[in-house]
């Protein structure tokens, strides 16, 4: 018999077992975890592979994995939880979490949210006080302005009570000169190339990695942003073979080949997408422009 859990709580399940240092239940629930989801699944298979390589421990072993390692896996646990929040996607495993534990990570996140803080009443007495001391200033005005030590400060007919002092003293200001706003340019900013050379190393990158290709735009949106999910990033890049434009979906971002291939093989790029390979940008778009949010054109 399956079960089925959404992916927040069952993110949230192996976390609260880490935290714990329940690896083994953590990774037999894990064991048998998969998705109809063909992104989630992916996620979960690229996990499986992390926790076989952090916290199996060998044969005749003592103890448990170390802290350092457990404390890696819970932070891919809360990137692949953050990576499908409001996807509504479930996980299917044959081992059944415990329901308490999952209601209980509810509950304990409801009450995290509707907790409001106390707040201190001294800002609320100390507005009381200047108010009360400005309403008390105005009731006797009179009396304080006739005061000895304070004629002697504020200079006669300052304060008076008359219309005409408060006019005198706004002639007495001088008026600050009006600031000319500056005249809106008409022109139209031109669109700039981005080179490999240059700006390429700073967001593009000089390497990629090639997922795929399509002939169709539509298409190769829709497994860009797959292949964004999966991997923080990917962008299509848009080029006419023979006369036909051609779509190829890419994860771009690595100023050298060596950082592409640690890329490759530690977040297992080829293991989802079969086929994926490394490529510069110098031999396929030595000059791009951006026509529109992460589609590049390539000539």
């Amino acid at each position: 018999m399956a079960y089925q859990t959404n992916s927040g709580d069952f993110f949230d399940y192996l976390t609260q077992l880490l935290v714990e240092n329940k690896v083994s239940e953590m990774v037999q629930i894990l064991s048998d975890a998969t998705s109809s989801d063909p992104t989630l699944n992916g996620d979960l298979k690229f996990l499986k592979l992390r926790v076989n390589k952090k916290l199996m421990v060998p044969a005749g072993g003592i103890g448990g994995p170390p802290k350092t390692q457990i404390q890696d896996v819970i932070k891919l646990v809360k990137e692949l939880k953050n990576a499908h929040y409001r996807r509504n996607v479930k996980v299917n495993t044959l081992t059944e979490p415990s329901k308490n534990a999952i209601k209980q990570f509810s509950k304990n996140n409801n009450t995290g949210s509707s907790y409001k803080k106390k707040r201190s009443v001294w800002p609320w007495i100390f507005l009381l006080l200047l108010l009360g001391g400005g309403a008390a200033s105005y009731y006797f005005k009179d009396q304080i302005l006739q005061n000895k030590y304070v004629k002697q400060i504020i200079p006669e007919g300052f304060l008076s009570s008359n219309n005409n002092s408060a006019s005198e003293i706004n002639k007495a200001i001088p008026e600050k000169p009006k600031k000319k706003s500056p005249k809106k340019q008409t022109t139209t900013p031109k669109k700039k190339d981005v080179k490999p050379s240059s700006t390429m190393s700073s967001g593009i990158g000089r390497y990629y990695i090639q997922i795929a290709s399509y002939s169709e735009l539509d298409q190769a949106k829709s497994k860009r942003k797959r292949v964004a999910m999966s991997f923080d990033r990917a962008i299509i890049l848009q080029k006419d073979l023979g006369g036909k434009p051609n779509y190829k979906i890419v994860i771009p971002g690595f100023t050298t080949r060596e950082n592409a291939e640690d890329f490759h093989d530690d977040r297992k790029v080829d293991k989802l997408y079969n086929g994926a390979f490394i490529q510069p940008f110098s031999s396929s778009c030595g000059n791009m422009s951006e026509v529109e949010e992460n589609i590049y054109s390539c000539k």
